[in-house]
């Protein structure tokens, strides 16, 4: 059983409620406007422990997203450094400010 199905999604990060509508960016590719949460957490990657900004969105809008996108949320530009897959249809974009 899927814990999220897409109408949740669309709730989830729709920009009248918790959402951000950022612009995406893959390598190669036009850039394209997508909606998510941007927030800076806590979190530990092999072993290091940082603060960093993170953007959790549908995995249907980075289905093919890697290091070095490029995702401008509130006027901040930012570098994608590590890319996990929920799982769930959701994907955690974990970024580092150009």
């Amino acid at each position: 059983m899927a814990f999220w199905v897409a109408n949740d999604l669309t709730e989830m990060f729709d920009t009248d409620a918790f959402g951000t509508a950022s612009t995406y960016t893959a390598a190669g590719q036009s850039a394209v406007t997508i909606n998510g949460s941007l927030r800076t957490e806590y979190i530990e990657i092999e072993g290091v422990e940082t603060s960093a900004p993170i953007f959790v969105c549908a995995t249907t809008d980075v289905s093919s997203a890697a290091h070095g996108d490029l995702l401008t949320s509130d006027s901040v530009a930012y570098t994608v450094r590590g890319v996990q897959d929920s799982g769930y249809g959701t994907t955690m974009l974990i970024l580092e400010t150009v």
